[in-house]
Parts: structure tokens; C-alpha cells; sequence
């Protein structure tokens, strides 16, 4: 039984039976860190400032959440070159503060931090 099909109909073309050398992968380390040098050590300043129990208090969360959130977009200005006005700057940190998903990671990576 053949099996015709269902497009245009129209022939295939020809395979080429041209055999290229194919370079294997070799995974190796990136040529840049995912996060920067300053951003580590400006978030280990921020956590030490603070302890777990206070992320019961809301008041102090919020605070966490804006000194992180001003560490991150700080640090991704000056790893870029880019140039940002403080205004900016205050947009964007508070935008990474209130963006739900940022929010929960910040939140999750306090909670695995501090002690």
C-alpha cells in the first residue's frame, strides 16, 4: 500500500550525501559569572544587617525587598556600562520590588540566607 501525501505533491529534492566533519560540544565554564562580584558582596552586606526572624515583620521584609532590589538593578547598571538617571534607577528598583515573581525569588533566597 502507498501512502500519497497530503501537500502540494510535488517532488522531494534530492539528498545530498555530502558528509561534514561535525565539532563535538565541550562544555566548558561561561566567560562571564551569572551574577557579578559587587552584587555578591552587596547582598551579603544587606543580609548581614538582618536575621530570619525578621521576616515576620512586614515592615523590615519591605525593607529587604528594596535595599535587594536596589543592589540587583545597581549592579546590573554598572555590569552593562549602561548610564541611568537616579530616577531611573528608583523605577527600576521599585518595579523589580513589586514584580510578584522577583519578589518571591528575593524572598526565597533570604529565606535560604540568613540565619
Amino acid at each position: 500500500m502507498q501512502i500519497k501525501p497530503t501537500g502540494p505533491g510535488g517532488p522531494l529534492p534530492p539528498a545530498s550525501n555530502n558528509d561534514q566533519s561535525v565539532k563535538k560540544f565541550t562544555p566548558g565554564m561561561p566567560s562571564a559569572p551569572a551574577s557579578p562580584a559587587g552584587a555578591a558582596d552587596g547582598l551579603q552586606a544587606i543580609t548581614a544587617s538582618f536575621h530570619k526572624s525578621d521576616l515576620q515583620d512586614p515592615a523590615k521584609v519591605d525593607q529587604m525587598l528594596s535595599n535587594c532590589s536596589g543592589e540587583f538593578v545597581q549592579s546590573a547598571i554598572e555590569h552593562t556600562g549602561a548610564k541611568a538617571s537616579p530616577a531611573d534607577t528608583a523605577n527600576l528598583t521599585e518595579f523589580v520590588q513589586n514584580d510578584p515573581v522577583m519578589r518571591g525569588k528575593i524572598l526565597n533566597y533570604l529565606e535560604r540566607v540568613l540565619t
